[in-house]
């Protein structure tokens, strides 16, 4: 399976431009899924988990044109050993030329939640990820992985159950990735793990920044 762009003209016809594969491996070797798209000005950039190396890895691809052309090869963006353990729904947002992309890892045991980041509009990227669900790595489960970017702060939130039943836990940045907090925050304020709190979403707007997911504390969810 291949990881295709179906890209739509700015005008009022919206005029379709024909699809591109943007995966860059050899067509049909692995599975591309969990594709998500960002765009910032003229640029649009993708990412998808890819088993082409065993497990699934996290890639990348951009246009700087509007999608009229994209990256001879695409960028893998775990740095982990290549398809040594799975990597699963990446998320993609972009802000002022920085690019970040969030995952759900196993490659500790359980789920961690990882970030890689680039600052110049996905030209490089760092060449360590981080883990940004600070408890004992591998330990819980984060999965649901969301995030927002607006100016040089980045918010991340997902679900957790390293207290039993699932906690929405959270964290930031605020300069375009270059430091995080040391402990995430967790945001749902019931009793900890009395009920299961799910799928997180976020949107940021400056310094303000907002997280609702749903949970089960008063019977259905």
């Amino acid at each position: 399976m291949a990881t295709l762009a179906t890209l739509c003209a700015s005008d009022l016809a919206a005029q379709r431009v024909p699809d591109v594969r943007v995966d860059t491996d050899t067509p049909g070797a692995g599975n591309s899924r969990e594709s998500h798209i960002a765009a910032d000005g003229d640029s649009i950039y993708l990412v998808w988990i890819d088993d082409r190396n065993g497990n699934d890895d996290v890639y990348f691809n951009r246009s700087e044109d509007r999608g009229s052309t994209w990256l001879a090869n695409d960028v893998r963006l775990d740095t982990d050993v290549a398809g040594a353990s799975t990597s699963a729904t990446p998320r993609i947002a972009a802000a002022n030329g920085n690019v970040y992309v969030i995952w759900s890892d196993a490659r500790n045991g359980a789920r961690d939640v990882y970030a890689n980041w680039s600052n110049d509009q996905g030209a490089t990227w760092q060449p360590t990820d981080r883990r940004l669900s600070t408890n004992a790595a591998g330990s819980s489960n984060a999965t649901e992985p969301c995030l927002r970017a607006t100016g040089t702060n980045v918010y991340v939130a997902w679900e957790d159950n390293r207290n039993g039943n699932r906690d929405i836990y959270a964290n930031l940045s605020n300069d375009s990735g270059t430091t995080w907090r040391a402990t995430d925050l967790r945001l749902d304020s019931n009793t900890t793990s009395s009920f299961d709190s799910r799928k997180p979403q976020i949107a940021a707007d400056g310094n303000s920044v907002y997280v609702v997911w749903h949970d089960a504390r008063n019977g259905g969810s």
